[in-house]
């Protein structure tokens, strides 16, 4: 086992639901590229008293990825899925791709009094900051996370920091996008797919899914996707790797 805490690989998990089944949207991502999403995030965290303050509950586009080492990945999967992508790290760092930037509580107090006072005034009035300033400002922002918390789906209390997150934002004006979306997602992410994160398949150091037995399944798909060379399907199905093997062998 490596004593790595970090990859020199970008790992991609992507949702596996009835809706949404993680081996399809595999393959999407090998067609298409990553398509950013609004994801809601609660930045009320930056304070310890009461009452939320609704404002501060946003919508952020982004693609999340993580440099977990294989070796290190099998609680992340647990908490999230077993069907991934991984690309070389240099592709994303040349992507704008960057870690995100995680706050204890008691930090939070400080960064509020040195930085976040002014982001909030801007967030209630919407006129103390010109454009240019803001589009700054919230993309520092949006490179925020909570030290630790609750996932969504099932409420674990789990260290967000051991997660290792890195984030794709998509250059997006601010605008009433960030403020809108909350209940009309799927309306602003239609608008996100137009400008997905490409890739090409020389970036690709692995593609994971859950089971051995769906490796031959996925091994078909590629073959049939038109934009990779012969060359480059037989490259690609040399990089398939099941959860279950990396559970075993890692």
């Amino acid at each position: 086992m490596s004593d790595n805490q970090s990859s020199n690989t970008l790992f991609h998990f992507t949702k596996d639901s009835r809706k949404h089944p993680g081996l399809e949207n595999i393959i999407n991502i090998l067609k298409t590229g990553f398509e950013p999403r609004f994801r809601k995030e609660d930045m009320n965290f930056l304070f310890s008293e009461s009452p939320k303050r609704e404002f501060l509950i946003r919508c952020i586009p982004m693609v999340c990825f993580c440099d977990i080492p294989l070796s290190r990945a099998k609680i992340h999967m647990e908490n999230y899925s077993n069907y991934g992508i991984g690309l070389k790290k240099e592709w994303g760092i040349e992507k704008g791709i960057s870690p995100v930037l995680y706050i204890p509580p008691i930090q939070s107090k400080i960064f509020h009094k040195l930085f976040f006072g002014r982001i909030i005034q801007s967030l209630k009035t919407d006129k103390e900051l010109d454009k240019n300033h803001k589009e700054i400002l919230f993309g520092i922002f949006n490179m925020i996370k909570p030290y630790k918390g609750k996932l969504r789906k099932n409420g674990k209390e789990i260290v967000f920091y051991n997660e290792r997150e890195w984030r794709f934002i998509p250059t997006i004006p601010y605008n009433t996008l960030y403020k809108n979306c909350l209940n009309k997602k799927e309306k602003f992410n239609d608008v996100l797919k137009r400008e997905p994160l490409d890739f090409q398949s020389s970036h690709i150091k692995y593609i994971i899914v859950s089971k051995q037995d769906e490796i031959s399944r996925i091994w078909d798909e590629i073959n049939k996707i038109e934009k990779y060379s012969l060359d480059e399907k037989k490259s690609l199905c040399t990089k398939l790797i099941s959860a279950q093997a990396i559970n075993e062998d890692f």
